[in-house]
């Protein structure tokens, strides 16, 4: 079967509010017909409550006009110039994440990790079943490798239901993908697929590690009968590189950073700060300190402070 899967860009408005006209989705009334208003670019959103507009015909033009601005972001797929298929997905919905958030176990946003999020699909009945949704997922994690993304995620369950309450692809899909399940709760799950290596680390003022092992975490927040291996991505390697248990607060210039608390808090060339207690200054000096370089595979993304592995044991490569 011939499937062209192409970009929706602003000369493709019409197009697209017409297959939504002409494609049954969501629960196949006519005036629920939702044209993937909700899952759009966040400077597209003026006050609260916009997210659904009161009217088919409101959401129909405001569709249109989202398009065209390039706030609803995704994939078109074509058979015999006809389109077919539909995904959403875009790397600026983070408003459209929070309200996920409440049904998945999303992590918060990290800075200097870019995501893509696909939201949802829409496929014509009678072209169901016949790989048009993983043309446009395979489609979705080329184009995010290209743009520099770091993952590719998806909110699905473990159980599928069928294609008009379950919008979101099947696990399976995923999975065929090259997705894995990165995090569950009451069978909702995230998918994420890794784009680009992510280059992880650990430092120690061990000269000689040959094998970490897992530590009895000490924050509140963990289960403190698991052990851990904690590791760092490059941006956050200069909060560490420090002996161990000395107190510091550290800061960097990130891309919401306004020019006003540039000018206050750096004054000079630099991007990142870390300040320390005037007590720890010389044996920071005198401190000798070793990077080593672990294996991104095995390490899951935690939403604070760098990476964490539950596993028995990791064989570092020194940096």
């Amino acid at each position: 079967m011939d499937i062209i899967v192409k970009p929706l860009t602003p000369d493709l408005a019409e197009d697209y509010v017409r297959f939504f006209d002409e494609t049954p989705h969501d629960v196949n009334i006519d005036e629920r017909k939702c044209y993937c208003i909700t899952w759009r670019s966040d400077d597209s959103y003026i006050g609260n409550g916009d997210h659904w507009f009161p009217t088919r015909e409101e959401r129909r033009e405001r569709a249109k006009q989202f398009v065209k601005n390039g706030n609803i972001q995704g994939y078109l797929a074509y058979h015999n110039n006809k389109i077919v298929g539909w995904c959403n997905a875009n790397g600026n919905c983070r408003g459209s994440v929070n309200y996920l958030r409440g049904y998945w176990p999303i992590e918060e946003h990290c800075e200097g990790v870019k995501v893509k999020s696909i939201f949802c699909f829409v496929i014509a009945p009678e072209m169901q079943r016949k790989g048009i949704a993983t043309l446009l997922v395979e489609r979705v994690c080329q184009d995010a490798s290209n743009d520099g993304f770091d993952f590719v995620e998806a909110y699905t369950a473990n159980e599928f239901t069928d294609t008009t309450h379950h919008y979101v692809g099947y696990k399976g899909m995923y999975e065929k993908c090259g997705f894995v399940k990165y995090a569950e709760r009451d069978g909702k799950v995230v998918m994420r697929k890794a784009l680009k290596p992510m280059r992880l680390f650990h430092v120690s003022e061990d000269p000689n590690v040959k094998i970490f092992h897992p530590r009895l975490p000490r924050r509140n927040e963990l289960d403190p009968n698991v052990g851990l291996v904690w590791s760092l991505t490059e941006p956050s390697i200069p909060n560490w590189l420090f002996p161990r248990e000395c107190p510091r607060v550290g800061y960097r210039i990130c891309e919401n950073t306004t020019s006003e608390d540039k000018a206050k808090f750096f004054t000079s060339s630099a991007n990142h700060v870390v300040a320390i207690e005037h007590g720890w200054h010389e044996r920071q000096l005198n401190a000798t300190l070793h990077v080593y370089e672990l294996n991104q595979r095995i390490f899951i993304l935690m939403k604070s402070q760098g990476f964490l592995s539950a596993n028995n044991q990791k064989l570092p490569s020194t940096w």
